[in-house]
Formats: structure tokens, sequence, C-alpha cells
């Protein structure tokens, strides 16, 4: 738990889209999505990229369950009455270009092209946004980064891979203890802990650019980055030889202002989407609780009752629901909650194991976590909805992968 290891750390140093926005209705089994309907055209050539990229296509939107898919052999398409996606792919020695057309009757309802160099799970992933875009409005998060702690004997790291556990690959390297890792809202920044140089700092790395950057390196705990979704900067919990509390600082790393000034540790803290309210853990009260707070740090109110421990809170970027960790008794393993943000009601989303610190994806429809229900810490994703099924995407043998943060996807082209 963040909350624990914070002591610990500072102890030791064209038809129109459906609507599925449906927030804490469809969390809490009160509705349920309407589903758009879409015909598979075949590929009628022999192109194993156009099958490898259909393939991707159908697992991804199969997953997200909005979207109901039916093969159409290319000899019925003038029959098909609905709303009908073909792909051609044409590969050179240069890459991959993918023509994606969605068409109703005669007429083209939309249409995109795609090129990579020639990765067709890529292809596939952009393919699956740009129909699920067309059809209901959501953006999905095919294209998306979850950025991960991997531990390693005394030694941790942040890696970073696809939302399904593709090409996983070091951010740092560093031989120390790495940590806390979190996405800005465009997906483009990461920042997160370190020990590197001996005090836990604060580092952004540019995924862009390939760099990294120090943030905040005052005296004490530099920990848990909340990028502002307005752009003017990021909150992080610094101690500066004190009881660590809750500060903005500028995009640069540069200390704003503080927003919290409370004996014990006030940490964890996370964004309203409108930038306007601040979720964060605190142990005011006695064991660590979710609070809320404006974004200047007035009308502070406390969020989670009935909790033994909560901590860990995760605002959705719709704005319907706060996700947190927590146990309601001492002797209960930790679960991911949700709850809505006035805190009248909560709904338990995992039982199996122990199951931590929940982000979403972008589009507020599916939560990642940690859970070592198997022995080790692995993660996995899950709907909001209680009855859809977890899946396990990252795991590593002989380590364990903790605290994930799931970026926004790629801007579409």
């Amino acid at each position: 738990m963040l909350f624990f290891l914070l002591t610990i750390v500072l102890s030791a140093s064209a038809q129109g889209p459906a609507e599925v926005r449906l927030g804490l209705k469809e969390i809490f089994g009160e509705a349920s999505v309407v589903k758009a309907k879409l015909g598979v055209v075949e590929s009628p050539r022999d192109n194993d990229d156009e099958r490898a990229i259909l393939d991707i296509l159908r697992s991804d939107l199969a997953l997200i369950d909005l979207v109901d898919l039916i093969s159409v052999a290319p000899k019925d398409v003038k029959s098909w009455a609905d709303q009908r996606l073909e792909i051609k792919a044409n590969r050179s020695n240069k890459g991959v270009l993918v023509s994606a057309v969605i068409s109703a009757g005669k007429e083209v309802v939309a249409s995109r092209n795609f090129w990579d160099q020639g990765n067709t799970r890529r292809l596939g992933h952009k393919t699956a946004e740009f129909a699920l875009k067309t059809l209901t409005g959501e953006q999905g998060f095919f294209t998306s980064k979850i950025a991960f702690t991997l531990k390693q004997g005394g030694k941790k790291e942040v890696w970073l891979a696809d939302w399904d556990g593709k090409n996983a690959g070091p951010i740092t390297n560093w031989s120390t203890i790495s940590l806390l890792p979190a996405f800005s809202h465009d997906g483009r920044r990461l920042a997160f802990t370190s020990y590197k140089d001996g005090n836990p700092d604060l580092y952004a790395h540019d995924l862009d650019k390939g760099s990294i950057a120090t943030l905040s390196e005052a005296q004490g705990l530099n920990a848990s980055a909340a990028f502002d979704p307005l752009g003017e900067g990021l909150l992080a919990t610094l101690s500066l030889g004190r009881d660590p509390n809750i500060y903005f600082l500028s995009p640069q790393g540069k200390i704003l202002r503080r927003l919290t000034r409370t004996m014990g540790i006030d940490t964890a803290a996370t964004f309203s989407p409108n930038g306007q309210e601040i979720a964060f853990t605190t142990d005011r009260s006695g064991n660590p609780q979710i609070f809320i707070m404006n974004r200047d740090g007035a009308n502070t109110r406390r969020l989670t009752y009935g909790f033994f421990w909560a901590d860990e809170p995760e605002w959705s970027r719709d704005g319907s629901a706060v996700a947190f960790s927590g146990k309601k008794v001492r002797e209960e393993n930790f679960q991911v909650f949700l709850g809505d943000p006035m805190g009248a009601r909560f709904v338990q989303l995992t039982t199996d194991g122990a199951n931590e610190h929940p982000t979403f994806s972008h589009d507020s429809r599916f939560i990642s976590f940690t859970s070592k229900r198997n022995g080790k810490w692995e993660v996995f994703i899950k709907g909001i909805a209680r009855e859809t099924p977890e899946m396990r995407v990252i795991a590593f043998q002989g380590a364990d992968c903790l605290e994930p943060a799931w970026s926004a996807s790629e801007p579409a082209p």
C-alpha cells in the first residue's frame, strides 16, 4: 500500500454514437450500454497482414464489448444492410499502409489510413480505435500504455508496456529503487520517484524524446506525482524535513503553493478531470482515509466512511467515480473499490486475493490494478461493471509487478 510505503520511506529516508458513458449507473448495475453493430468484411486476398490486423481488431472490440461484430463474406457485401468495415493492407520495404473504410450501403461513413514500419499489432489496435470511435464516440484504450514498478530482489525499476503487456521494457535501469510512475493526461510524460542519487527525488520521463529530467530534489520525500489536467503543473507529496504534505508544482518542478498543512501523512493526490478538485489519502482522522479538497486546498471533506483503511485514490476520466484500495476490517485483504465522488455509494470491484493500486483506462470503463492472487504481484485489468471478467496482462517470472499507471491512447492521425 502506498501509505504504508511512504511511512517506510520516511523512516528509511454517421449514425449517431451510442450512449456508453453511463458512469455510476453502469458501475452499480443500474443500466447497460447500447451496443453498435458492425459487419467485418473478410479479406478476399491471401494477405497475412490483413488477417493479423483483423484478428487484433476482433480481440480488442470483443474485450470492450460495445460493438457486435459479424463476419461478412465479400460476396455478401451488397446485401449487407448495416455498417461494415473493410480494410486493405499493403506492405513495402518502408512498412505497412492500412486503409480502413466504414460504409453503410453505398455511402462512406468514415475512412482512415494508418502506417507503421511493420508492427501489424499496433495497426490492429489503431484500426480498432478508429472503428470504436466511429460507431460509439468512445476513444478506446488500444494504443495506450501501462507503466509499472518491477521489483526483483531489493531493486525496483520503472517499466513500460502496451496495455496488453506486449513490448514491455525498462524506463529506468539504475540498480536502485525507482517507483510510483504517473502519466500526464496526454500520456507523453511519465513522472516517478527514484533513489538514484540517494534521496527520493522526483523525475519526469519525456516519452517522445526519450529523455529524463529531475523535477524535484528537495531534501526528504519527493513522491506521489499527479499531473494537472489543466496543464498548469502537477501535485506531489514533499516532506521538506517535516511531515509529508501535498504541494502544487510548476511543470518544471518549482513549488508554487502548499495545499495541506497537517501532522502525519498527506499523499496519493489525484485530480478530478476538470481540475477543480483533488482526492488524496490522509491519516488526519486516524487510519488512512480518502479526503477531497478544492484545487486551492480549501473545503476539505472526507469521502470514505466504514473502512478500516482506504488509500490510493484514482479519479475516473469522466468524473463519475473514484477508485481506491481499501478494506473494511483489519483482517481482510485490500480490495479495489469504486465510489461516487460524494461518498454516497461504494461497490467492491475485486474479491480474489489481495488487490491494490487501481488506475483507470482513458475511457473510464476499465481499471488496471495489481493483484497477489497467484502468489506474486501481477497486473490485471477489469471492466467497471461487476460481472466483467478479470484478465492478467503483465506478469514476470521471479518478479513483482506493482503500482500500474494507465496512459491515454495515442492521438488519432
